[in-house]
């Protein structure tokens, strides 16, 4: 069960770390993410809804590290391998929602002990909790880790430069990777802000128009995204922050964003 643990982890890529903390903020109906590249630990930040019962319950036991899970509900489908992509840059997540908190980390034996994936037994009161919407903070794995079980596999650690990476990546991709976030029946409005120690920060707006019938009785509505730089990010990568502009009617739009940075853009998607 261990083996196929890290197994599922050597398959993770840690690119689509800052999409699947998103996502897990939209199931739970969030309008906002706040992801904040931190010296020594990320941190995301959402306003949805807090963490039931149910969700503690699964949060405390790892599946295919020798637990057994409850059958997940149809909302919930997902959420678990989105959590562990985290432990693509650290080796301990913790996961604080509802004035509770819950650890879960790849040395639940102790760090002198070989790497053993685990959780806490129960969630736990802690004051830094939000009560609404959720927090997760993942310190950066600073050694490499190499398990003795499965096949050979090694995560790496995450020097600055690899963090630095991953922050313009996310940047760079945001706009088109959540072009279709905004809809009239879920989320008209949505924002995804990315915030680093040094670099500075990057919002970005996603939001629609109220849909409108044309003349062959389909609904059509406007997707808009805006992008707010702080001048130190538009200065020290020309590739984080495109530039673009683009309309157009239907809901399969693509963006095609151009290679010049501004503090401010507006991308128009059908």
């Amino acid at each position: 069960m261990v083996a196929a643990f890290w197994n599922f982890l050597a398959g993770l890529d840690r690119d689509d770390l800052i999409a699947e903390l998103v996502q897990n903020d939209l199931d739970q109906g969030a309008t906002q993410t706040l992801i904040s590249f931190e010296q020594d630990r990320l941190v995301c930040e959402g306003n949805g809804r807090p963490v039931d019962a149910e969700g503690w319950q699964r949060l405390r036991k790892i599946q295919g590290a020798g637990h057994t899970v409850p059958a997940k509900t149809r909302k919930d489908r997902g959420k678990e391998p989105r959590l562990k992509t985290a432990f693509t840059i650290g080796e301990e997540i913790q996961l604080l929602s509802a004035g509770q908190a819950i650890t879960q980390t790849l040395y639940c034996n102790g760090r002198r002990k070989p790497p053993f994936p685990g959780a806490t037994p129960v969630s736990k009161r802690h004051l830094q909790a939000p009560l609404v919407g959720c927090r997760i903070v993942v310190k950066y794995r600073r050694i490499s880790i190499e398990p003795h079980e499965g096949e050979a596999i090694a995560l790496r650690a995450m020097g600055d430069n690899e963090i630095e990476l991953l922050f313009w990546s996310a940047c760079t991709n945001t706009p088109e990777q959540f072009a279709g976030i905004a809809s009239p029946e879920v989320a008209p409005r949505y924002e995804i802000i990315m915030r680093h120690a040094r670099l500075g920060e990057a919002k970005f707006l996603f939001f629609c128009t109220r849909p409108r019938k044309s003349t062959r009785g389909i609904e059509l509505f406007h997707r808009r995204c805006e992008v707010m730089a702080t001048h130190l990010l538009c200065r020290t990568g020309s590739a984080a922050v495109p530039s673009a502009s683009r309309a157009a009617k239907g809901a399969g739009a693509g963006l095609h964003p151009a290679r010049k940075p501004l503090p401010r853009r507006s991308v128009l998607a059908g």
